[in-house]
């Protein structure tokens, strides 16, 4: 039997609990049966039964995400208009294309 890695779900307090921590437990705590279920559902069926399952919402997930919005929004204006211009990244989908500028 392989040696187990025990976690708490306590957050002890000044512990905060952000994106990092939750993309840990996922890929390394719940990675195994995530990955199974996506190989005996597909994966287009995973998400539906995720989406429409009945736990209850848990309103710090719904902060993280719009925190996470909001800081890929500001990565983006910064790289478009901040300290970097206008400069293309390769792994971008969209470049930006600054618009004429007519007198």
């Amino acid at each position: 039997m392989g040696a187990a890695e025990r976690i708490s779900v306590y957050q002890a307090p000044g512990m905060e609990y952000n994106e990092e921590r939750c993309k840990w437990y996922v890929i390394n705590q719940a990675g195994n049966p995530i990955d199974a279920c996506i190989k005996m559902y597909g994966i287009e069926e995973f998400v539906n039964m995720i989406e429409n399952r009945e736990t209850k919402k848990n309103p710090k997930y719904d902060l993280m995400i719009q925190q996470h919005k909001f800081e890929v929004l500001a990565n983006k204006v910064d790289f478009y208009f901040g300290s970097k211009g206008n400069a293309k990244q390769d792994d971008e989908v969209f470049y930006f294309v600054p618009p004429a500028i007519s007198p």
